[in-house]
Order: C-alpha cells, then sequence, then structure tokens
C-alpha cells in the first residue's frame, strides 16, 4: 500500500484484565492511551470512557477494562502497530493464552485516509500481520460500544472472516444496533479515560442507554 502524505485517522482499542507495572487495568489502558499519543506525529481525536466488559471468548476469567481511542497519525498503520506493539512490551504485557487475560491490549480496530475519510481495506497488502478493518471488531460489544460512544457514523466495511451484518459497509452504530442483547449485557460505563478536560469524548453518551430512533444508533440491551 502505498504511503499517505496527508495521514491517518485512526481507530485504537484498549483493553486490560490483569495488573501491571502502572498499577490496575483501569491504570494499564490509561496509560497506555498516554504513551499512544506520545508516539510522533500522532494527536487525539476522540476518547471513549472506560467501559467494565464481559470477559469474550475465554469467558472463565476476570471482567475487562476497555475503551477507544480516536487518533490523527503520520505514521503509516503497519508503523502504528509496531509501535503500540512496543507499548504493550513497555507496560510489562502478559497474554497467558488466546483471548484469555492479559495485562494491556492495544489493537487497531480500523484506519481512515485522513484527507478522504475512506476507510482503509488492507486486502493481505501487511499479510497476516495486520488486517483493516480488524475482523472481529464487527461482533465485539466491548469494541463497538465505547466506539459508537465517540464516533458512530464511522463507516465499517465486513472483511473476509467478520460476521455478516446489516450491510457490506455499515456504520459502527449500525454495527452496535444489531448486535444480540447478550453481546452487550453487563457491559457498564465507569468513568473518563483521560483526565484533561479538553478531552473529546469525555462526556460521551451513554450509548447503551441510548433508545433507536434512526439506523446507525445503539439500542439499549434492555
Amino acid at each position: 500500500m502505498a504511503s499517505n502524505t496527508a495521514g491517518w485517522r485512526v481507530a485504537i482499542g484498549l483493553g486490560s484484565n490483569m495488573p501491571g507495572d502502572q498499577g490496575s487495568p483501569e491504570a494499564m489502558i490509561r496509560a497506555a492511551a498516554s504513551a499512544v499519543l506520545d508516539l510522533p506525529g500522532t494527536q487525539l481525536l476522540a476518547a471513549s470512557q472506560v467501559y467494565a466488559t464481559p470477559p469474550w471468548g475465554v469467558v472463565t476469567q476476570e471482567e475487562f477494562r476497555n475503551a477507544v481511542i480516536l487518533v490523527a497519525t503520520e505514521l503509516e498503520p503497519l508503523d502504528l502497530l509496531h509501535a503500540c506493539q512496543h507499548i504493550e512490551n513497555e507496560g510489562g504485557r502478559v497474554r497467558l493464552q488466546h483471548w484469555g487475560p492479559r495485562t494491556v491490549d492495544l489493537d487497531l480496530l480500523a484506519a481512515y485516509d485522513a484527507a478522504t475519510g475512506e476507510p482503509v481495506i488492507s486486502g493481505g497488502c501487511w499479510g497476516e500481520e495486520l488486517i483493516l478493518p480488524h475482523p472481529y471488531t464487527t461482533a465485539r460489544g466491548f469494541v463497538l460500544v465505547p466506539w459508537a460512544e465517540i464516533a458512530p457514523e464511522d463507516p465499517l466495511p465486513r472483511v473476509p472472516g467478520s460476521p455478516a451484518g446489516p450491510a457490506a459497509t455499515a456504520t459502527v452504530g449500525e454495527w452496535l444496533a444489531q448486535l444480540p442483547e447478550e453481546d452487550t449485557a453487563g457491559i457498564t460505563q465507569l468513568g473518563a479515560l483521560l483526565t484533561s478536560p479538553a478531552t473529546p469524548g469525555e462526556a460521551g453518551v451513554d450509548v447503551l442507554k441510548t433508545t433507536a430512533t434512526s439506523p446507525g444508533t445503539a439500542t439499549s440491551p434492555g
């Protein structure tokens, strides 16, 4: 994929359910978010609240703390992935099993051309190392809930390996609205991810309590 001189807008998911070098799971994802914002040419666009979420995949483990940040960055997506992996390692990442407990996890969920707003579809250009959009994003309430809080209209194409959805390309809010209720049950909003009063998303809408009035608006899980 050719480099993009205009830069990128990238959604990054953060998660933890084990204490680490920075303290509690909440402290771990806050420290990871701050480290992302310290990367060269990278600025915060929006930050969701922190959410308590039930475990996904391997369910016999502690609940998670999750959040999503949107950043503008000059880093190419693969370079950003490597930088996020370095942040994980510097944070003392421990991952005992696939979809199991971990001290800190950073996932590139989707990237958009900063000039056109078009989503990046990797199409194998980075092999298995980086697939964009992330193929599991559309099925994960713990990703879609915080993302829909700050950017419900972001387009999110379905990629091979993703579950079927409302359309080949739907918005984040539309993907969330079609999730089964059990996929958002137990997700609760805890408070701000970042403490700066100027941080976008600090007073974000609790999408779990929003009544659907149009496509792209999340429904209450009941």
